[in-house]
């Protein structure tokens, strides 16, 4: 028989992993007195293993008793470090380093535990933070669901560059992204958003995650020019959820945002996978960085669409007119194309966002019509923005970009320089000729 009170000497960790090895599913406790409540509502339970003395002895699962007699702990080292010491000699005793605690993170952030960030915002360590925008009450349970990625998919970054630099450093994917949402409320969707952020990492209460969160809010409620904070009217009802960390079970490609959502916010009602869908721009297509939006949608289940099946093209500047394949198919960008290919490829090793906007741009100058002659002409066209833009002027300034020198070394460039000059004076030959 344990006593009443067994729980207050246990820890939440503890609790957890035993409850688990006894087949207990703990998927909708999200707090420590949900564990107990658990603990306490499931019967036959082994509870006096979390209080017994013997417990200390065993495995961590409960499950391997230690060696009857072996001294506990590590006094059988404590022992042997006695015995190897000379006789009459103190044992000196080192001074513990308190433990070094990041003001960014959580301390008392324990796997399970759900913390408040604030502004209805919550934690679920290790990885994962979610909040809810007018979903829940008295509102049944969703039977379909509308999914979406974030960047990319439902806004864009404003400034043109690979990330957005501040909160306000975003639109949307384009105009008709908030009708077509408010529509799917209106049909009966929940919609949900998925998002990888591992930018955010361990720091939950740092400024990468409150850029996050501020930015959601931002997305989430229509700008009122008369309320000085900026708060205004929710769009429409939804849930956001992020990963934090990379390698957890929540981050994309792996189920577990979805589950989640599933099991808890959903309160686990049956969904109609087959009238729901996933939306992401991460769909395995030329020029995507990855495929694992679209891995994503078949892992929980779901129809996949990709951003323009659900809104069409994305807004902002128009994108060059494909070359007719029976017509000129001269690139008149040919050289500074091979620059930002070389540059893309190198770039994959240690940046793939920055090596899309190259590849992007490159793309971009081979179907160009004419030679591009400045960063002001290539802006204008869509998949270059100011930095693209900036290495463009570079190169039409001084025939160069000292970029490719960082990346592949003075030789790479020299050719590069050598090979320019060597077809430079071919050509010149060649109307040499002619006259």
């Amino acid at each position: 028989m344990v006593d009443g009170d067994w729980a207050d000497g246990v820890s939440t960790g503890k609790l957890k992993r035993f409850l688990v090895s006894n087949g207990v599913d703990v998927a909708d406790c999200l707090e420590r007195d949900d564990l107990v409540k658990k603990a306490k509502a499931t019967p036959d339970l082994p509870l006096q293993q979390l209080v017994s003395p013997e417990a200390s002895k065993k495995s961590k699962y409960f499950s391997t008793p230690a060696p009857e007699g072996a001294p506990e702990g590590d006094e059988g080292d404590k022992e042997n470090a006695a015995a190897k010491r000379p006789a009459g000699e103190a044992k000196v005793k080192k001074a513990k380093r308190p433990k070094k605690v990041d003001e960014h993170e959580i301390p008392d952030a324990v796997e399970g535990s759900v913390h408040d960030l604030g502004r209805d915002w919550r934690f679920l360590c290790p990885g994962l933070i979610f909040k809810t925008y007018g979903v829940g009450g008295d509102e049944p349970p969703a039977t379909k669901v509308a999914a979406f990625d974030l960047d990319g998919t439902l806004i864009r970054v404003k400034s043109g560059r690979p990330f957005s630099v501040s909160p306000d450093d975003w639109c949307p994917f384009n105009a008709k992204v908030f009708k077509t949402l408010e529509k799917f409320h209106k049909d009966g969707y929940r919609i949900v958003v998925f998002s990888n952020q591992a930018g955010v990492g361990k720091k939950v209460l740092g400024k990468a995650s409150l850029n996050l969160r501020t930015k959601v809010d931002n997305v989430a409620y229509k700008r009122n020019p008369k309320d000085p904070l900026g708060g205004g009217e929710l769009r429409f009802p939804f849930v956001f959820f992020c990963a934090n960390r990379k390698d957890e079970v929540y981050r994309k490609p792996a189920d577990g945002m979805f589950t989640y959502f599933r099991d808890t916010v959903n309160a686990g009602a049956a969904l109609d996978l087959g009238a729901s869908f996933y939306c992401g721009d991460m769909a395995g297509r030329p020029g995507d960085l990855d495929v694992t939006d679209k891995e994503f949608a078949e892992r929980c289940g779901l129809p996949f669409r990709t951003p323009e099946e659900v809104f069409g093209p994305a807004g902002g500047k128009a994108a060059v007119p494909k070359r007719d394949k029976d017509g000129d198919q001269t690139n008149h960008n040919e050289e500074l194309c091979e620059i930002f290919l070389k540059i893309s490829a190198k770039l994959k090793e240690v940046d793939k966002f920055k090596a899309r906007a190259f590849e992007n741009a490159a793309t971009t100058l081979k179907d160009y019509d004419k030679k591009v002659e400045g960063k002001k002409e290539a802006m204008k066209l869509r998949g270059i923005g100011k930095s693209i833009g900036e290495k463009v002027e570079e190169y039409c300034t001084t025939g160069k970009i000292k970029l490719m020198e960082e990346l592949f070394g003075t030789v790479e460039a020299t050719k590069e320089k050598a090979k320019k000059e060597a077809e430079e004076k071919e050509q010149g030959m060649a109307f040499a000729f002619m006259d």
